[in-house]
Order: structure tokens, then sequence, then C-alpha cells
């Protein structure tokens, strides 16, 4: 998020069928064009960092069972959900 007012909202879910986790902030948003491939590696935004950490977050997630989806509106902010299988003992 970029200078000026920031929120980050955390929002967790439980039911029978997963645990959600809902990570949203009101930064600047991200384009179609660069959401397409967010989790690519080597692809990132910033001019330090090597574009890794998404592909990272991604193959922990996917390691677990998980999945993750991001929506975003550019000058909005992005939203990226992460949900893992509930599993009884």
């Amino acid at each position: 998020m970029e200078a000026g007012t920031k929120k980050l909202k955390v929002v967790s879910r439980l039911n029978s069928d997963n645990l959600e986790l809902q990570f949203s902030d009101t930064g600047k948003g991200i384009s179609r064009e660069k959401i397409k491939n967010i989790f690519d590696p080597l692809v990132t935004s910033k001019v330090y960092g090597p574009g890794l950490g998404l592909t990272f977050a991604l193959k922990i997630i996917q390691d677990h069972k998980g999945t993750i989806s991001v929506e975003s509106e550019e000058g909005s902010g992005t939203t990226f959900t992460i949900r893992f299988p509930v599993t009884s003992s």
C-alpha cells in the first residue's frame, strides 16, 4: 500500500468443508494484465526482490491441499483468499 491511510482487513471463516483466510487491502490494486501472472516466478512490480514471494506462497498452500485466489480492482485494493480443506480427526 502506498502513502496515506492504509487499511488491511483479515477475515477467517471455518465451515465443515474448509478454513478460509481472506486478506484485503486498500492499496492501488493490480491491473488485469498483471494479475494473470501474479503467481509466476520472477514476476514483480518492485525494484527490489526476486519476485518469488507469491510463487513460494502458492507452493506451500498447494502442499497443504489448499488454494489461493486473488481479486483486485485498480484504485480500490486487492483481496487474497486462501482455502484449506478441513479434515476430521
